[in-house]
């Protein structure tokens, strides 16, 4: 959000305005990776925050918040108990797609190494998680915009495997849309990471046959694979 408004402020002239946001870009970033990374999974995690019973703190008024760059008045506030929440999703690695590391670092590349060793990476595409909850937002299920932001954060890592996992995944989704379109005539709104083609299947509905994001998302893999084949020629 603070790097949109740098932007626009970029566009319109508004100079300091671009400054104060960019800065604050940069104190999230380092909040995130601060508090968010686990160097035991090489993931980023969704931070739990359990209120402390009894606790307030009281911040100075020349204090500047840690995590987003605002500065604070003197004011007490609840203090938070913190924990990352444990397992398995393909969220986890979704700050590598919206730049939390640099291109070509180590973090960067341990992120990727995460990844790879996740066990999400499947041969019908990457499941959104390993729990099988029988809901659809977990296991078996491998949704079109998940899988597209994964590869686009791989590519985008600068990392030699980062960018033959992502040749990896896009070419198991590709085959594994053809796989289905040709034994049913219809694009999926989710499939089946395990299985090349299998349908994807839980949730309070039907699973939706069309579909603007599955079809979306081929596409612009097909557009990715033909400029990776013209630079390979």
């Amino acid at each position: 959000m603070e790097r949109d408004i740098a932007a626009i402020a970029a566009q319109l002239g508004a100079t300091q305005l671009q400054n104060e946001f960019m800065a604050r870009a940069s104190a999230r970033l380092r909040g995130i990776n601060a508090v968010m990374w686990s160097a035991a999974d090489n993931c980023w995690h969704d931070l739990l925050l359990r209120e402390s019973r009894g606790t307030m703190s009281s911040a100075p008024a020349q204090d500047t918040a840690f995590l987003f760059g605002n500065s604070v008045s003197s004011a007490e506030s609840a203090v938070y108990d913190v924990e990352l929440r444990s397992g398995v999703f393909a969220s986890n690695w979704v700050p590598l797609w919206c730049g939390c590391a640099e291109p070509g670092s180590a973090l960067a590349e341990a992120a990727v190494m995460g990844l790879q060793a996740s066990g999400l990476v499947q041969p019908g595409g990457l499941l959104t998680s390993l729990y099988h909850s029988g809901e659809q937002w977990d296991a078996p299920n491998a949704w079109p915009p998940l899988v597209h932001m994964i590869i686009e954060a791989a590519v985008e890592s600068g990392v030699t495997n980062g960018t033959a996992l992502a040749n990896q995944l896009a070419d198991n989704w590709l085959h594994a849309n053809m796989v289905a379109w040709q034994a049913t005539g219809h694009m999926h709104e989710k499939y089946n990471g395990y299985v090349p083609g299998g349908i994807g299947r839980g949730g309070e509905y039907k699973p939706q046959v069309g579909f603007g994001w599955s079809n979306g998302v081929l596409m612009a893999l097909l557009e990715r694979k033909w400029k990776r084949a013209a630079r390979e020629t």
